[in-house]
């Protein structure tokens, strides 16, 4: 087993990161829940569930940003008993996305 290394770049990533989840809450980055659902719903409960950051609607997709997975499950659940779901979809961050915010480097093309 290796031992935690700890990035020293900035003060948002002092804390050691071992794992994928510990990076993106180091970096600041969240997965985003698309839900779409076959009328427009309350997203005020929604808003205070702990662990989302923000959320949207278009239409009749909702979009939820979370800081961890519990989030993501809460939310799923709270949109099922209030509206009939059609689709999800969850956005997260690619290593290539979270390097970069470790580096705050640019993405070359």
């Amino acid at each position: 087993m290796r031992p935690n290394r700890e990035f020293t770049r900035d003060s948002r990533c002092a804390e050691k990161v071992d794992t994928v989840d510990s990076l993106k809450s180091a970096t600041g980055t969240h997965e985003v829940i698309e839900i779409e659902v076959d009328e427009t719903l309350d997203e005020g409960c929604l808003a205070q569930i702990e662990g989302v950051a923000s959320i949207s609607m278009q239409d009749n997709v909702v979009e939820v940003t979370c800081t961890d997975s519990t989030a993501k499950v809460n939310a799923i659940e709270y949109v099922d008993t209030d509206s009939n779901i059609v689709d999800i979809s969850i956005k997260s961050p690619s290593l290539e996305e979270l390097f970069l915010a470790v580096t705050d480097s640019e993405a070359i093309a």
